[in-house]
C-alpha cells in the first residue's frame, strides 16, 4: 500500500469520517474532504474555519443529507451537501460559550454533546435547536468534565469523564417531579388527559401541560453553568389549599 501525506502551511484542525468519507479542517481555508489524492473544499466549507470535534450523520439519505458539525469555538453547523449552515437556537448559543469534546446521536433523534465543564447537553435539532436536558453533577453525573460519548448496541449512552465512566439511559422513561417544579404536598391521585398531567395532593389539585413548547422551558448559560428552566405545575383555579 501507499501512504499519502498532505502538508499545510497553516495546519490542520480535527478530522472526522462519515460514511467512509474523510473530512478535515485546514486552518485559513475551511472544511475539506479527501478525494483521491486531493483535498477539496466542501460547499460552504469556508465557514467552518475552527477545528472540528465531531461530525454526526443525522440523515443518511442522499435526498435529505444532513450532517451535524461540532467545532471547538465556532459553534455547530449543518452540512447538507450544498452548504454549511450555522445552527440556531438555545443549544447553538450555549455551545459557542463552551468547550465541547464529543457528540452522539440518540435513539429519539436528539443529540448528546459532551462538554469540558458543564456535563452533557442534550438538544433537539428538529425542535429549533432547543436544549431538552442537561446531565451534570447536579443531576447525578460523577463529573462535569466529559471527554467522550459512545452509544452501545442497547442504545445506552456511555460517558467517559474525569471520574470514570457512566452508562446512561437517555432518553429516560422516568421523570421526577417535586416542589421545585411547583408540585406541593403528597401525591394521592394521577390523571393524564389531552396532553395534560393532573396530580391531586393533600394540598390541592395541580396540572402540567406536557406539550413540547412548554416542556421543558428555555435554557440559560450563567457563568460556567447551564440553567434549564424546569416545567412548572400550576394549581387548578377555583380550588383552595
Amino acid at each position: 500500500g501507499k501512504i499519502h501525506v498532505w502538508k499545510s502551511e497553516t495546519g490542520f484542525g480535527g478530522m472526522s469520517i462519515v460514511d467512509d468519507r474523510i473530512y478535515v479542517v485546514q486552518h485559513g481555508i475551511g472544511l475539506m474532504e479527501v478525494k483521491g489524492d486531493s483535498l477539496e473544499l466542501i460547499p460552504g466549507g469556508e465557514k467552518v474555519v475552527c477545528s472540528i470535534e465531531f461530525m454526526i450523520p443525522v440523515s443518511k439519505s442522499d435526498a435529505d443529507k444532513k450532517i451535524l458539525i461540532g467545532t471547538v469555538s465556532c459553534g455547530l453547523f449543518w452540512y447538507d451537501g450544498i452548504d454549511c449552515i450555522p445552527l440556531e437556537g438555545d443549544a447553538a448559543y450555549v455551545i459557542k460559550e463552551l468547550k465541547i469534546n464529543s457528540g452522539s446521536l440518540l435513539a429519539d433523534g436528539t443529540i448528546a454533546i459532551a462538554t469540558q465543564n458543564c456535563g452533557i447537553i442534550i438538544f433537539d435539532p428538529a425542535g429549533g435547536g432547543n436544549i431538552r436536558n442537561v446531565i451534570n453533577k447536579s443531576s447525578g453525573l460523577k463529573d462535569d468534565i466529559v471527554n467522550y460519548l459512545f452509544i452501545d448496541k442497547g442504545k445506552g449512552l456511555w460517558a467517559a469523564h474525569n471520574s470514570g465512566i457512566t452508562r446512561l439511559e437517555v432518553p429516560s422513561p422516568i421523570t421526577f417531579f417535586d416542589e421545585p417544579h411547583g408540585l406541593r404536598g403528597s401525591p394521592n391521585a394521577f390523571l393524564r388527559y389531552k396532553n395534560t398531567l393532573y396530580i391531586g395532593t393533600d394540598i390541592g389539585l395541580f396540572y402540567l401541560n406536557l406539550s413540547l413548547k412548554d416542556f421543558p422551558g428555555d435554557a440559560q448559560y450563567i457563568g460556567r453553568n447551564i440553567k434549564l428552566q424546569q416545567p412548572q405545575f400550576k394549581p387548578v383555579a377555583g380550588l383552595k389549599d
